[in-house]
């Protein structure tokens, strides 16, 4: 198991990740890294 720590404006978020081989978890922090770098624009937005 995987527990994953991410710290963010509002705190830490933790998830815990089961039985996620390496592509997965690359593919994974690749699609959650695009969607943080969209919030962080969306803020700066407004």
């Amino acid at each position: 198991m995987l527990t994953l720590v991410r710290l963010t404006k509002g705190g830490v978020s933790i998830s815990e990740v089961e039985e996620m081989d390496l592509d997965d978890f690359y593919g994974w922090l690749e699609d959650a890294t695009k969607l943080q770098a969209d919030i962080n624009k969306a803020m700066k937005a407004k």
